[in-house]
């Protein structure tokens, strides 16, 4: 048999790996060049030694367009490449990615250049292995087993990433779960929202006492034919005993049996994305995101690397195409609320500058790995991707005890100042193996085996904090992480791998609880209408109540002597509860040689968490304001409008030129009170109601102010009192003076009586008692009585104002002066 070259597209050449044993095809040890703008990184054509490509020899790609392709574009690009002999096998639109099955070698090339004929953009074509497809993944008609033997070469054992681990000498204390205080958590208590963790790894036994009511049949699901899922519940049962193992770490149940897991209460999806050799190929595990992305599940733990690279590089032809669709998948996940936790690999590797790589591609067969490989710029995935927590490996010393040691990195594992975030026990981890094996229980070491410490504690915070995002998470992760930073032992040798700090099971359920709010403390005096508390003098009988929002279990409200309140909720996270307190007589707060007091009301919410070492319960105070309560003032509607003579005797009927005097009892004390007598407005003066509530003032009714009935009133603030009198003319016989006068008040340009006409002008424009209530009613002013009818100066004495004649001067002014006023005043009125 002859051997197989690649032939690469770009400039660099090809050459063959050394130390192979058969026919076997790899890609030349070095980093190609970044492709340029709008250039695809299309792989090398599979060839035989004499140049011409592959036939009959099934292989998997990955074809990823550019995130800007239409969806006519996507469908374009299956049907091209179906008709270039590929078998369409998944398809992410959502990702613009499908994996096909092709047996022609030239096939990447040949589609990249239909694709490029009618401008489908595209970002990468590659294989997602370097080995051909064999078994019952082959779906391509034209597959020659001929061609696949000779491809294949000698058949060879697989070396698995999963070999590096093997059982540990047996040891019943599972310290790790001491070590990050997940003993611990599992006594507090605390309600936990339903939380599902999915293991993307070899599959779960889920026939394992300590596992088989832990695992949602419905979310999982098995990806390791092709990346197509398969929900039957063989294709996901565990074929090796990794996945059962990392399943036990996080959630095996507290039964009594066996081992505890991390976080006991969460559910467990179990995702296959490994072939029975256990390979982690890229359409398998694009497969495992894209299902959790869409399945409701929160967390995911991934103990692997892709294969068949130990470091993907970004612009390598033969790599770019699986990294890049992983990496969507990744993204993808997360953008649906999956926190992602991955283990750093275990290969005693700097991963924050990667050198040189003796591991890959590792499906080719025992030793046939490139020897030397430079991996400058290369990723481990999906550990070293962005939006996944990367977990470095810690070891017990011996003899140390778990809760307090300081512990030390595990010899194996990765590590990197800016590549690990958090670090979780790893070494000699006891946890269920299936049942399949000697024993159901025992131990393994790897950072695979710190990876799902992280993952239940990541299950045990969203159970706590159910809407917080995965960003969120990870921020409050590596918060409680570094609680316990002090417990990693500063690392001698220069290899950092402490990140945050230690995982923290316990702090993940006690500290940083989501918390009640209080809100402001009201009262009410009639327990309907409802005020603030702060800047209020409260008196007499009151109530007060306060409401707290959120998870909030109870609520207290303390008025100390006065009376405690509680009011209870059921701590769900929209919650609200209202505690409030009886009607209280405020009195009793003051002493009775003082006219004010303060009362203290505390008030506490108490959170979901009853542990009393949990921080969800909040405290706050207000302060009360109290003073003595004051007389009750009376209703100005109720205050009685009386008018009388002088004398107080006779009222409603008075003679012109006489004094009328207007009172009102029963106002309330100091109110002020404004009097007026309408039709013709006269405004008198405002007095103020005595302590008693009574008010007087008296009015001097001019000689010639219009005759008949007149409306009058008293106005307190916004109160109008109403009382109807009658003005009629005084029937005294005239004197010589008086007729004298008469005679004065003769108009010189006709001789007629000056007063009688007044007196008929008076007559025709008297306001009726209607029109003045809606004079009144326009808010219309009259001038001061002593300008507007000849009324001599006001004097006020107290709660009494007599209306006095200013003499003979003031007289003089009711001719001429007074009738003009009285019309303009009217004018203003109507």
């Amino acid at each position: 048999m002859s051997n197989r070259t690649l032939r690469t597209r770009f400039a660099a050449g090809v050459a063959l790996a050394t130390g192979l044993a058969g026919p076997v095809v790899v890609l030349a040890p070095q980093t190609y060049a970044a492709p340029a703008a709008n250039q695809a990184i299309v792989s090398a054509d599979f060839v035989t030694d004499e140049g011409t490509p592959e036939a009959g020899v099934p292989r998997n790609y990955a074809v990823n367009l550019a995130p800007s392709a239409s969806d006519a574009q996507f469908a374009d690009a299956k049907a091209r490449a179906q008709a270039k002999g590929g078998v369409i096998l998944a398809e992410y639109p959502q990702l613009r990615s499908f994996f096909v099955q092709a047996a022609n070698g030239g096939f990447a090339g040949e589609l990249n250049n239909d694709y490029a004929g009618v401008g489908i953009p595209t970002t990468s074509i590659g294989p997602t292995r370097q080995a051909p497809v064999t078994g019952d993944e082959i779906v391509v008609p034209n597959a020659s087993a001929a061609a696949i033997a000779e491809a294949t070469g000698s058949s060879q054992a697989i070396e698995s990433q999963l070999d590096d681990f093997t059982p540990d000498p047996r040891d019943t204390l599972a310290w790790g779960l001491t070590a990050i205080g997940a003993i611990e958590a599992q006594k507090v208590d605390v309600p936990r929202e339903s939380v599902t963790v999915a293991v993307l790894d070899t599959g779960i036994d889920a026939t394992h006492e300590d596992l088989r009511d832990q695992v949602d049949v419905s979310k999982s699901v098995g990806c390791q034919v092709n990346g197509i899922a398969n929900t039957a519940p063989s294709a996901w049962a565990d074929d090796h005993y990794h996945g059962t193992h990392v399943a036990g770490t996080i959630a095996a149940a507290h039964n009594g049996v066996g081992v505890d897991g991390v976080a006991p209460d969460v559910t467990l999806a179990a995702v296959k994305t490994s072939n029975v050799d256990g390979l982690f190929y890229p359409e398998y595990v694009t497969c495992g995101f894209v299902w959790v992305a869409e399945h409701d599940i929160d967390v995911t733990n991934n103990s692997y690397y892709v294969d068949p690279w130990a470091f993907w590089l970004p612009n390598e032809s033969s790599q770019a195409a699986g990294l890049e669709v992983v990496t969507r998948a990744v993204n993808y996940s997360e953008e649906h609320g999956v926190l992602n936790i991955a283990a750093e690999g275990n290969s005693n590797d700097d991963h924050d500058n990667p050198t040189t790589d003796d591991e890959s591609p590792n499906d080719l067969g025992e030793g046939n790995a490139i020897a030397g490989r430079n991996v400058a710029g290369g990723i481990d995935i999906p550990s070293m991707l962005p939006n996944v927590v990367s977990v470095s490996a810690v070891a017990l010393p011996s003899g140390g005890d778990p809760a307090t040691a300081q512990l030390i990195r595990s010899y194996f594992s990765n590590y990197g100042v800016n590549s690990v975030q958090v670090a979780a026990p790893g070494s000699q981890i006891y946890s269920t193996l299936p049942t399949s094996m000697k024993s159901a229980w025992g131990n393994l070491s790897g950072t695979s085996m710190a990876s799902p410490h992280v993952a239940g504690v990541a299950g045990l915070l969203k159970s706590i904090h159910p809407d917080f995002t995965p960003a969120q998470l990870k921020e409050l992760l590596f918060k409680q992480a570094g609680y316990t930073y002090d417990r990693l032992a500063e690392p001698t040798d220069g290899k950092e791998y402490r990140g945050a700090g230690l995982v923290n099971a316990l702090a993940a359920v006690l500290k940083d609880q989501p918390k009640p709010t209080i809100g402001e403390l009201e009262y009410s005096t009639d327990s309907t209408t409802w005020k603030p508390v702060a800047g209020a003098s409260i008196s007499g009988t009151a109530s007060f109540r306060v409401t707290v929002k959120g998870p909030v279990t109870s609520a207290t409200l303390d008025l100390g002597d006065l009376g405690t309140f509680t009011a209870t909720g059921d701590g769900s996270f929209d919650g609200s509860v209202t505690v409030a307190s009886s009607a209280i007589d405020l009195s009793q707060a003051v002493a009775s040689d003082s006219q004010e007091a303060t009362v203290t009301a505390s008030i506490t919410a108490l959170g979901r968490n009853n542990d009393p070492k949990a921080d969800d319960d909040v405290n706050a105070s207000a302060t009360i304001a109290v003073v003595a309560p004051q007389p009750e003032s009376p209703d100005p509607s109720e205050a009685t409008l009386k008018t009388s003579d002088s004398t107080l005797k006779s009222q409603n009927v008075f003679t012109a030129g006489t004094q009328m005097t207007l009172s009102v009892s029963g106002a309330p004390a100091g109110a002020k009170i404004v009097f007026e007598i309408h039709s013709d407005p006269v405004i008198l003066p405002a007095v103020r109601a005595s302590d008693e509530g009574f008010a007087r003032t008296t009015w001097n009714i001019p000689a010639n102010f219009p005759l008949g009935e007149h409306t009058v009133y008293a106005r307190i603030g916004d109160t109008v009192l109403k009382s109807t009198v009658t003005i009629v003319a005084d029937e005294k016989p005239s004197t010589n003076e008086s007729e004298h006068s008469a005679d004065k008040d003769k108009d010189p340009a006709d001789g007629k009586d000056k007063s009688q006409a007044q007196g008929k002008a008076g007559a025709k424009d008297k306001t009726t008692p209607k029109a003045a209530d809606k004079a009144m009613h326009k808010g219309k002013k009259g001038k001061a009585v002593g300008k507007s009818t000849g009324q001599g100066s006001l004097a006020r004495t107290g709660a009494d104002t007599t209306c006095a004649l200013l003499g003979a001067f003031a007289l003089a002014l009711v001719g001429a002066g007074a009738t003009a006023m009285r019309s303009r005043s009217r004018s203003r009125t109507e």
